[in-house]
């Protein structure tokens, strides 16, 4: 299947509880490839442990063994927090043409820095959440959050905000440490208390019209008046 007919198809949501070990492992491979590419750091050092961290994913249709994203709940967004590819010149351009698909969805939100917040601003001119609103979306303490006033969305080298968080290492030692953030995102909605890969805002969204449906329904239109 083309690029292009992949990225036309509906986002689909997934549970790995319904995956087999082969794909969790065709997953897992993808996860590390991603982001050893990348130069990131390898937080999960086996399949179970990824998908105990992140049982929910999303893709375009069926194609999670090409690209997915994993994302976490909040309250008022679905957090993408992996997105990973197999490697491919195809996967790596759908790992960024997911991101912008997700966040061009209400309820939707991905923290981005580096290379990949300068993608998104410069080439596709994806919104950003409010400052002022940041460490609530995040759910995490405005103390460990620093926004940098002198933003600026047209400079690569700028960033919305530095947050400072602790985290755990494989070897259970206790790191401090600061990142250079900025949070995409279009919209916030109300999830409620579900905590179910497939739920859905409560005010609505969520919906993603395909140019392919819209085409469709116009050629559908045209036949009728004939």
């Amino acid at each position: 299947m083309d690029l292009e007919d992949i990225i036309l198809l509906p986002i689909k949501k997934f549970n790995s509880k319904d995956l087999s070990d082969e794909n969790k492992e065709k997953m897992f491979k993808m996860y590390v490839s991603s982001y050893t590419m990348g130069g990131q750091p390898l937080w999960f050092e086996n399949k179970e442990k990824l998908f105990n961290s992140y049982p929910c994913f999303v893709s375009f249709g069926d194609n999670y063994t090409l690209v997915y994203a994993m994302f976490q709940f909040r309250k008022t967004i679905n957090k993408i927090s992996l997105v990973c590819h197999d490697g491919s010149d195809n996967g790596k351009n759908l790992s960024i043409q997911l991101r912008v698909v997700l966040l061009k969805i209400k309820g939707w939100a991905l923290e981005a820095k580096d290379k990949v917040s300068w993608i998104l601003r410069s080439r596709y001119k994806t919104p950003i959440m409010d400052n002022n609103k940041v460490a609530e979306i995040l759910e995490i303490s405005k103390e460990n959050i620093n926004i940098n006033e002198s933003f600026d969305y047209n400079n690569r080298e700028s960033y919305q905000y530095t947050k400072t968080y602790i985290y755990i290492n494989n070897e259970g030692k206790e790191i401090k440490n600061e990142e250079k953030e900025t949070l995409f995102g279009t919209e916030i909605c109300d999830y409620g208390d579900s905590k179910e890969c497939n739920r859905a805002c409560k005010t609505g969204g969520e919906k993603r019209r395909s140019k392919r449906s819209k085409s469709k329904r116009s050629k559908s239109r045209r036949s009728n008046k004939k």
